[in-house]
């Protein structure tokens, strides 16, 4: 039937895997502070006092990714399958290494709205407008993302790439006017 749209399909809680481990230096101390996604699966992760975390996550194929400041960057895949309870995974980030950039820019809103916002939601990141409209992400780990900008009522506006390249920066400016 034409233009018929199906329902997603919705996974039972019991078939989502926890993957667990540490995020660490090649010392093997714990880097806390260090950030960590799996990409589009959520928010991104702050890695604790002792370098731990814990995510639940549906079967499928997941990229990892972790950074910190001052460190390389770590990438991974993961294939999760419906009977995988438990995945151990361990990252160990390198010093010296340091590849990471910044996005920044302004929302401009009129009339204007105290709710304004950009997100990188494959980074699970969000940065809120201070008054002028200005925000500003740091640390943000190389590749191509997209970033979504949100003001009051307005429909969002998307830039579908946003490049960072290492060490690099990405000024973003969004124009949100009602006629």
């Amino acid at each position: 039937m034409a233009g018929v749209v199906p329902a997603p399909a919705t996974i039972p809680l019991e078939e989502f895997t926890t993957v667990a481990g540490k995020v660490t230096d090649r010392d093997g101390e714990p880097l806390v502070g260090a950030m960590l996604v799996a990409i589009g699966q959520g928010p991104a992760i702050s890695i604790d006092n002792d370098g731990s975390f814990q995510l639940l996550l549906p079967p499928g194929k997941v990229r990892i990714l972790a950074w910190h400041a001052g460190y390389s960057t770590f990438v991974g895949e993961l294939d999760l399958a419906v009977w995988m309870s438990r995945v151990e995974l361990n990252v160990v980030l390198e010093k010296g290494a340091d590849d990471l950039g910044k996005v920044m820019g302004k929302v401009e809103c009129m009339p204007s709205s105290s709710d304004c916002r950009v997100e990188l939601p494959e980074l699970g990141l969000c940065a809120y407008c201070d008054t002028e409209g200005n925000f500003n992400f740091t640390d943000i780990p190389p590749g191509d993302w997209r970033a979504v900008a949100y003001c009051g009522h307005f429909t969002p506006q998307i830039i579908e790439a946003v490049s960072i390249t290492p060490g690099g920066s990405q000024v973003l400016n969004f124009k949100f006017i009602k006629y």
